[in-house]
């Protein structure tokens, strides 16, 4: 804060509505952090932008445990980030020897319901070359509504004989990337 002010905080300011100051080492965010916070009434609020010069004294030591330290850095406050749900892209469902260069169905299910039509879903086809895995195809799959959540589906096929996996793929405004396990088959 461009105040100035200077707030010193000790062991015993344990509060959680008003001064509040923790060494904590796997509740909040990050294992092994220092947490704080000036009495909220005391400060009049935070903004986006606000800077702190924090040192941190006393009670604070090397690696080794017994030599004291002093740690000084600067922060500041960011704006909230928000994390987007996970939307659940479920395992493909395929013939598990399908015919290479025939169509088939390829479907599964996406939680929560997206709108009806769109290509929500990206499949991700994969074939065994050599002992490693080659992406060789990708395709869209359609959703349609199906009980409370959609099922996407679409028909492809695959280019050549040999053993192939394939996953679906989902990501929007809405919703973080998420992955299904891969389906396995094996092309005739």
């Amino acid at each position: 804060m461009a105040d100035d002010r200077l707030w010193t905080f000790t062991s015993a300011d344990t509060d959680k509505s008003g001064e509040y100051f923790r060494f904590d080492e796997y509740e909040y965010g990050v294992d092994n952090c220092f947490i704080f916070r000036p009495d909220p009434a005391a400060v009049g609020g935070y903004q986006v932008g606000d800077v702190f010069e924090v040192t941190l004294n006393g009670g604070v030591f090397l690696a080794d445990g017994a030599t004291p330290a002093t740690v000084s850095y600067t922060t500041e406050f960011m704006s909230k980030v928000t994390v987007l749900p996970l939307a659940t892209v479920t395992r493909p469902q395929t013939p598990l020897t399908p015919r290479h260069g025939r169509m088939f169905t390829v479907w599964g299910y996406l939680k929560p319901r997206h709108a009806a039509g769109t290509q929500a879903v990206k499949l991700y086809c994969s074939r065994r070359v050599n002992g490693t895995w080659k992406l060789r195809k990708t395709v869209r799959a359609t959703v349609s509504d199906y009980s409370t959540y959609s099922k996407y589906s679409v028909r492809l096929s695959l280019p050549s004989a040999g053993r192939w996996r394939i996953r679906g793929y989902h990501a929007d405004a809405d919703h973080r990337a998420s992955w299904s396990t891969w389906r396995y088959v094996t092309a005739r």
